[in-house]
């Protein structure tokens, strides 16, 4: 689990998928090239490779999420 209190900047994994749960909090997600709003209870599949970020909108300047990754194994 992660709170997030301002922003997480533009970032990818290379080698990884990405899958998001709100907790709590609200925010403005950028997925690739396009924006959403999310809320508790939101969740947020990140292909591999797909830059992401997030910032932070809630009144009390935070957001907790909950991460779980599938490593995608080299063959």
């Amino acid at each position: 689990m992660i709170w997030v209190k301002d922003e997480v900047r533009l970032h990818k994994h290379n080698y990884h998928i990405e899958n998001v749960y709100v907790i709590s909090g609200k925010g403005e997600f950028r997925l690739s090239d396009k924006i959403f709003q999310i809320k508790k209870g939101d969740y947020i599949n990140i292909p591999k490779n797909t830059p992401h970020s997030v910032k932070v909108t809630s009144r009390v300047n935070q957001c907790r999420f909950y991460l779980f990754n599938r490593h995608n194994l080299r063959e």
